[in-house]
């Protein structure tokens, strides 16, 4: 199974939507209150992503192609707060091509070009244990800091990789 890498387009919002959708109610389910859940729809993931797309600080959007569609995507480049720290704002990879490596592709990806900054930053779900231990095979260790969003309801641990 080959993996292309490719700029995210607007053109692909609505597959990066059904993606992130997706993982909110099938890769989710245990570990963001169904309440959570509830909230979002195909059209409120879609506007998320849309604001997303043109946030600023620009990020860089890198979606991962499988079999001619789209399986997967990131998001990442300079932290807002810190100017020596590049951030991991997002990583999703559909459910129907999960486990197949595509995951870890997109972070040694991404962790490329954030090679750059002096450390690189990311929050991840506390119970969200394979995404955990995927970080932690790229060399990410926990900081200590932790969050709970209100938007997402669930306990947030920050991770951390040097970069030099």
């Amino acid at each position: 199974m080959a993996i292309e890498f490719e700029d995210i387009t607007k053109e692909q919002l609505e597959d990066v939507a059904a993606i992130f959708f997706d993982c909110l109610q099938i890769q989710y389910k245990d570990i963001l209150p169904s309440s959570i859940r509830e909230n979002f729809s195909q059209s409120s993931s879609l506007e998320l992503w849309r604001k997303s797309f043109e946030s600023v600080p620009p990020m860089k959007m890198v979606g991962a192609i499988t079999d001619g569609q789209l399986s997967g995507f990131t998001k990442y480049g300079p932290n807002p707060d810190h100017s020596e720290c590049g951030y991991l704002a997002s990583l999703y990879v559909s459910p129907s091509f999960s486990r197949r490596g595509i995951g870890k592709a997109l972070l040694e990806s991404a962790l490329t070009d954030l090679r750059q900054y002096k450390f690189t930053l990311l929050w991840v779900f506390a119970s969200n244990l394979p995404a955990v231990k995927l970080y932690e095979s790229c060399g990410f260790k926990e900081t200590g800091v932790e969050q709970t969003e209100p938007e997402w309801g669930a306990l947030q641990i920050q991770m951390q990789l040097d970069n030099f």
